[in-house]
């Protein structure tokens, strides 16, 4: 499969795994490792995603890290690991996706890495935070073909770039004609904010 050729799933899983490993292990040399402290998340939404991409005799199961309240995914297949590894590394790719394609990474890359607060005037806030600043420069632009504003952001004391996303009606455009949010607990929190 060519990056420039994916499906929605693999676009979405390669904004998923911003925040995941994916290195070596297993016999087939390759692991796509996901953690999370949402374990709905992971069952209702990574879980799906990576059945649909994964061959049939290919077990994904959630389980729990020890004690902590955290979950984990461990799946082991070298082509996934390849073109989500190729994305990570070269994802000037995705400018060649379709609006769908696109709207899928940035919908998995803010599953990851994004949050729902309030920003300090106390307005609903939605961000994505990526250490690669290029990488939020190209959600940005997926944002802005959905007409949706949003700005940047890097914190004096970090080295960790924002991507935010504010404004009741732009956060609603970001649900109902971009891409959205698909982690339970984050969507049902933008969803509160919004209706306060």
């Amino acid at each position: 499969m060519e990056v420039t050729q994916v499906s929605e799933t693999i676009a979405y899983l390669a904004g998923v795994s911003e925040d995941a490993h994916l290195g070596r292990g297993g016999k087939e040399g390759y692991v796509f490792d996901i953690e999370s402290k949402s374990r709905r998340c992971l069952d209702e939404v990574v879980k799906p995603a990576l059945q649909q991409v994964l061959p049939k005799h290919k077990r994904v199961r959630v389980h729990q890290r020890g004690t902590r309240r955290e979950y984990r995914i461990q799946v082991y297949d070298r082509d996934l690991n390849r073109i989500l590894r190729e994305i990570q590394a070269r994802p000037e790719v995705i400018r060649f996706w379709n609006t769908a394609q696109q709207c899928a990474w940035l919908r998995g890359l803010g599953d990851a890495e994004g949050s729902a607060t309030r920003n300090s005037e106390g307005q609903p806030q939605f961000s994505v935070y990526n250490l690669d600043k290029t990488k939020l420069e190209i959600a940005g632009r997926i944002l802005q073909q959905c007409h949706i504003h949003c700005g940047y952001y890097l914190p004096p004391s970090r080295n960790v770039w924002q991507l935010f996303i504010t404004g009741r009606e732009n956060l609603q455009r970001f649900f109902d004609a971009g891409p959205g949010v698909t982690h339970p607990e984050k969507r049902t929190r933008l969803h509160t904010l919004l209706a306060k």
